[in-house]
């Protein structure tokens, strides 16, 4: 033990003085911090871990989000399948689905014929469209390909179709990618294939969200790394997979070369941000349908005019239909309108977001951590400091808002954010525990005059003492316990003074235990006496119901049953362990009212105290244990504040000795069973008849209430008592039931 205390002092002294070397090192070692914070901010591994990439992929939707949304591509037109193209029969009528032979094919269950696409694009190409791209996959032999197939090959130049690449699992190795291509007899020989496919696949992030697309990639370099994976042999021998050139493409960037427009395709594998114009529905999406509705085609379209010069895109829009939908910074976008931002981005001036400028820039980290090393060094005021810290990172965060608005130049947050985190942590660190050491130092000194309650109010609240000296007034719970025979207990150990404070502290400890748990204030103990308030030094919050009247009743009942539990245990230890220690009984009162706290006495010593008359009446609540022969009783303002969270019984209506009006008194139940309930009704119906002065009756009901209750049950036979005295000798005509005591 001796060990271990001078283990704990070595610690304590040590911790002091490590905190006296940082006051006069402070600069040093904030500085060196700000080394490490830099270098570690910029690693690699620290950039990858996952919560890292979760905050800048957050971060990122939020940039987009506090941009806003753009004006679409006006050159571009999306043509959505949706729900109302898959359900034409609910939407279109008899009429126009004879006038239409593609309607009348629609109206057949998906894949449609494909001739249906055939005349759709036979329409838009009629209309002068400069591209149109299907977001749809034309894998398999269908009925109609022959039309379609002659439609694509009237106008090659002019349209371009989707492939998709297909990761599969097999034992060989780890992804078999397969790169899925349109049915071979819908292209021509004439035209080369990469000028008219490209792929619609789209990475996401690794949270599933949509910011990138790749637009090239080597699907050999694809399918090595899959094998890779499974043959470590095979991955030593391979060539730099990274650096093998492109062999398919994107579907906007082959759209993209079909426009003859100059795009600079970025490295294989590397991504490029997409420049998101808005959320879902951004771009307006016509309905398929409406290219054969002869009153859509001729009123909403236009006559197709709508189309001329335009790249439209068709593709599936129906999440229920298809789950073309992605996830996007702005939410849920159906796919044809993700490549519909895609193409916009390849083709608008600035082009993609260019995230490469700051990525993982040392210089970046420098600057930010240096201005939150000056600001950690310069300021003392922790409010000023941390308003300084804030600024630094509210004005990163604005300047990079401004690059991604103006300039489409994403920065990366992830190293000086850490570095702000980390550097502006420590220094609050630091300071937190000089502050802290310094607080403990006097909580520990003003513990040893006051309630725990009394000291954490008066540090919180360094204003408080002057407003309690002046005293105010607050509603609280009050709780007097009290030893039963205490002058027993003296008298046996008047020869032990040590016994007697060792079992008596033994018992304290069992009784304020429940106190400091339900957090109300220890205000004195008078010999065996012991007085607890709850709410008199926390303020009351409604909206959570903390330390409201209800609350601290709520406390002072439940901290009450622990003391019986406690003092229970404490009687049993004491019975098995020693012959000669007295088994306790303690009696307990609680009220609820308003009283006068503050402190009191002399200038030089002064104590915390509640005062008024609702603490003597709990004080006389507490003395009438003794003659109700209860250990507990609680005032009505108690009983109508918990009584819907503990069991009570009526105990009796009386009349205090210093008050003139009655107070109900309850005690709480011994059990809930159904012969409790019955008898508790007995036992009020028997008061009420002896109110009323029906004694014989009243003696009935006392009588059923104590065969249900037991023969011992003190509180019925009392009234029996009382009743019989009154039939020998009637009460006065004023009588109302309240007995009155005469005694404290």
């Amino acid at each position: 033990m001796n060990f271990l205390i001078s283990f704990s002092d070595l610690l304590t002294r040590t911790y002091r003085k490590s905190l006296d070397l940082f006051k006069h090192y402070k600069i040093y070692v904030l500085a060196f911090f700000a080394l490490i914070s830099i270098t570690i901010s910029s690693l690699p591994i620290i950039q990858n871990l996952r919560f890292i990439q979760t905050f800048e992929y957050n971060f990122l939707d939020f940039r987009y989000q506090a941009r806003g949304p753009l004006p679409p591509n006006p050159d571009i037109v999306i043509i959505g399948i949706g729900d109302s193209s898959l359900n034409i029969l609910d939407l279109v009528s008899k009429e126009d689905l004879q006038n239409s032979e593609a309607l009348s094919m629609m109206k057949n269950n998906w894949p449609w014929n494909r001739k249906v696409f055939g005349l759709a694009l036979e329409k838009l190409l009629n209309a002068d469209a400069r591209l149109v791209v299907f977001d749809l996959a034309f894998n398999t032999k269908n009925s109609g390909d022959d039309f379609f197939s002659n439609i694509l090959k009237s106008d090659p130049d002019k349209t371009v179709l989707c492939s998709y690449i297909d990761y599969q699992s097999t034992k060989s190795y780890q992804n078999n990618v397969v790169h899925i291509l349109p049915y071979d007899d819908l292209i021509s020989d004439e035209v080369n294939e990469s000028e008219w496919i490209g792929y619609s696949t789209i990475w996401p992030d690794g949270d599933g969200t949509i910011r990138r697309v790749v637009h090239g990639k080597s699907l050999i370099a694809e399918q090595l790394s899959g094998m890779a994976e499974k043959n470590p042999e095979l991955a030593a021998t391979l060539p730099d997979l990274d650096e093998m050139p492109p062999d398919i493409f994107s579907l906007a960037f082959t759209a993209a070369k079909r426009l003859k427009v100059q795009v600079k395709l970025p490295p294989a594998y590397q991504s490029n941000l997409i420049n998101f114009s808005g959320p879902g529905n951004t771009y307006d999406i016509i309905p398929f349908e409406n290219l054969f509705l002869t009153g859509q085609w001729d009123t909403q379209l236009e006559n197709g005019k709508i189309f001329k010069d335009k790249i439209v895109i068709i593709g599936p829009t129906s999440e229920i239909g298809f789950k073309d939908v992605h996830d996007t910074p702005f939410g849920p976008i159906a796919g044809p309108e993700v490549h519909a931002n895609i193409i916009a981005t390849l083709l608008s001036e600035k082009g993609s977001i260019d995230e490469s400028l700051f990525q993982g820039n040392l210089l970046a980290n420098f600057l930010v951590t240096l201005c939150v090393l000056f600001v950690s060094i310069y300021f003392r005021n922790a409010f000023v400091k941390l308003f300084f810290i804030l600024a630094v990172a509210i004005g990163w965060f604005l300047v990079g808002q401004y690059l991604f608005n103006v300039h489409h130049i994403y920065v990366s947050n992830i190293g000086p954010i850490t570095g702000i985190c980390l550097l502006g942590g420590l220094a609050f660190t630091f300071d937190f525990l000089i502050e802290q050491f310094e607080r403990n130092r006097f909580h520990d000194w003003l513990h040893s005059f006051v309630s725990p309650n009394v000291a954490n109010h008066l540090i919180k609240n360094p204003k408080a003492y002057d407003q309690l000296v002046q005293g105010k007034r607050k509603t609280v719970a009050i709780l007097f316990s009290d030893i039963r025979k205490f002058t027993t207990w003296c008298e046996k150990w008047k020869n032990r003074p040590g016994q007697l404070f060792s079992n008596l502290n033994e018992y304290y400890e069992e009784m304020v235990n429940p106190v400091i748990q339900t957090e109300g204030t220890l205000h004195q103990y008078v010999g065996d006496e012991i007085m607890v308030v709850w709410g008199d030094t926390m303020d009351e919050d409604k909206t959570k119901g903390l330390w409201t009247p209800k609350d601290c009743a709520n406390r002072a009942v439940e901290s009450a049953k622990m003391m019986q539990i406690n003092l229970k245990e404490l009687n049993k230890r004491w019975t098995e362990n020693s012959a000669d220690k007295l088994t306790l009984e303690a009696g307990i009162g609680i009220s609820l009212g308003e009283v006068s706290i503050g402190f009191r006495g002399h200038s030089k010593r002064q104590e915390f105290a509640a005062m008024g008359d609702e603490v003597n009446l709990t004080s006389r609540v507490e003395g009438l244990t003794k003659f109700y022969k209860q250990t507990l009783l609680v005032t009505e303002s108690i009983y109508n504040l918990t009584r819907d969270t503990t069991e009570y019984r009526f105990v009796d209506q009386v009349i205090v000795k210093g008050r003139s009006k009655p107070i109900t008194v309850y005690t709480i139940a011994n059990t809930s069973s159904s012969s409790a309930i019955l008898a508790n009704a007995h036992y009020k119906e028997g008061f009420e008849l002896y109110k009323n002065k029906s004694f014989d009756e009243a003696i009935e009901k006392f009588n059923s209430a104590k065969s249900l209750y037991g023969d011992d049950d003190y509180l019925c036979k009392m009234f029996v008592d009382r009743c019989q005295q009154y039939l020998k000798n009637a009460p006065p005509s004023y009588w109302d039931g309240s007995y009155v005591m005469l005694e404290k």
